[in-house]
């Protein structure tokens, strides 16, 4: 996760960084497209680390098999946050809503993330 507008939200890098500090990300559930339910967990956050330019990495552990066979035939997925925001309005025609504050719920194993820097690095 970075600073940027995502889905007509911004997100600050002091935000991120707070957001990160408060809460704890290891063994945070990853949903197959946040279905929150006991059949669609499909992985785990083994850690997090916060970056210098407050970006939020993750290392991930995926145990469901049919996502484990699709990664292997090279098929791109990301892993995006579920989040509940604070937000104000901003002043301005067309301004996004600008987050004062957010909490980390699960994360989602997604094909088209909003944010296309969240796509799996493969190594």
């Amino acid at each position: 996760m970075q600073k940027g507008i995502f889905n007509d939200t911004f997100y600050s890098e002091e935000v991120i960084k707070k957001a990160f500090e408060k809460n704890n990300l290891k063994n945070s559930k990853i949903f197959l497209d946040f279905k929150n339910t006991v059949d669609s967990v499909c992985g785990k956050v083994n850690s997090a680390r916060l970056s210098s330019n407050n970006k939020i990495y993750l290392d991930c552990q995926i145990f469901d098999k049919k996502v484990q066979e699709l990664y292997k035939q090279k098929i791109s997925f990301a892993i995006v946050p579920k989040v509940l925001c604070d937000t104000k309005k901003q002043q301005g025609k067309k301004k996004p809503l600008e987050v004062k504050s957010f909490d980390f719920i699960s994360f989602g194993l997604v094909l088209c993330p909003s944010d296309k820097e969240l796509f799996i690095k493969r190594k």
